[in-house]
């Protein structure tokens, strides 16, 4: 391979045969400067050109180690901001705490507005039919998902790290109502109860990068809305790298891989006997309020081999509501033997809607069908791809 050199005119080789070019003192200083010219344009080009659109590197959340129950880590990373206009650089890991109002900096607040203490409670509830919880001025609405704890033990009806639904019937400003499903029947208690109850409301967090660009200032922000959060003062770029889920009092333990999400353990979100062959919506443990790629284990069983599902399919809901079966394509599982009975499972992925819903559906079913369906996590492109 040629070198350049300001070797004495006229020597164009070396012992070792690497030919050289030999330079005037006038060229080298010349190819000297053009050098020197050229590394300034792409240190500045590099510095200081846009990233491609969507553009996300790093920026990777995890559970805090001193305190995973508050606390998010941030890993250094860069990005584009979400209307192409900046880039984003964060050169630092930073801890952040979902248990205080933002504030500049690491091992500070990230919340925008509100506080997740608002999300819980001590309650009281009936033993009725149906069951009526109150909560003074709970910040509730029909839908929400929440969960209850207590200290000795809840009526009959009711199983404590259990999530129910919030429905409209009953809602009131102070008390509330709930259901094993999405706007389902009310659910009934009887027994008895003991102790002091707590319910903690589930909410996702989503996560921001965000910058002051007056100053360069570069920091994380955590908000309800997906798109909208509440910027402090002079903030004026953002880009959601990520989303969390705050619930039973805690910031849910998951691990982080790229777009992929995981569940540190799978949440079993639907059991169902004898679904029936119509379309059903399910809602699974998913961030709230952005499409994502949920990560489904599913499994169906049946006591004798005509009570087995036959072809289970899990659908997005804006896409067609297409009967499952072996023969059309339309199945994540089938199910189907000779045996007495059997039980089959495997893993699959679904495309949620921003209410964390899929639509499925079973080929047969009787009264000793059985279909689950567990979440093992979920993929977010966080607007890499849009």
């Amino acid at each position: 391979m040629p070198t350049i050199s300001n070797a004495p005119s006229g020597e164009n080789s070396s012992p070792t045969g690497t030919e050289k070019i030999a330079l005037s003192g006038s060229q080298w200083a010349s190819l000297t400067t053009i050098r020197a010219w050229m590394k300034t344009f792409f240190d500045t080009l590099y510095a200081t050109g846009a990233y491609p659109t969507g553009h996300l590197h790093g920026l990777t959340l995890s559970n805090d180690g001193t305190d995973p129950t508050n606390d998010l880590d941030i890993a250094a990373g860069n990005c584009r901001d979400d209307t192409d206009a900046q880039n984003m650089v964060l050169d630092s890991a930073l801890v952040k705490k979902i248990d205080a109002a933002w504030a500049v900096g690491t091992n500070d607040g990230m919340l925008d507005t509100g506080t997740v203490s608002g999300w819980s409670s001590t309650v009281t509830m009936t033993i009725a039919s149906p069951c009526v919880v109150t909560w003074n001025s709970h910040p509730l609405a029909a839908g929400d998902k929440v969960v209850f704890a207590t200290t000795g033990a809840l009526p009959t009806g009711l199983t404590a790290g259990t999530t129910y639904y919030v429905i409209s019937a009953g809602l009131t400003a102070s008390a509330f109502e709930i259901s094993a499903t999405p706007g389902g029947a009310a659910i009934n208690t009887s027994g008895s109860q003991s102790g002091t109850h707590t319910v903690h409301t589930e909410k996702t967090y989503h996560i921001y990068q965000i910058l002051r660009s007056d100053t360069g200032v570069v920091d994380i922000l955590a908000s309800l809305s997906a798109s909208s959060p509440t910027m402090p003062a002079s903030y004026d770029y953002k880009r959601r790298i990520g989303s969390i889920i705050w619930r039973a009092g805690a910031i849910k333990p998951f691990v982080q891989n790229g777009d992929k999400f995981m569940w540190s353990t799978p949440v079993a979100d639907v059991s169902d006997t004898n679904p029936g062959i119509s379309a059903l919506t399910k809602t699974f443990t998913v961030p709230f309020g952005i499409k994502v790629d949920a990560i489904l284990s599913i499994q169906g069983t049946g006591t004798a081999n005509t009570d087995l599902p036959g072809a289970i399919y899990f659908s997005d809901l804006e896409g067609a509501d297409v009967a499952p079966s072996g023969a059309n394509g339309a199945y994540h599982l089938l199910v189907s033997s000779s045996a007495a009975s059997v039980s089959i499972g495997a893993i699959t992925q679904v495309m949620t809607n921003a209410s964390a819903q899929v639509r499925m559906r079973v080929q047969t079913s009787t009264a000793s069908t059985v279909v689950r369906a567990a979440v093992l996590g979920w993929i977010d492109t966080r607007g890499r791809l849009s």
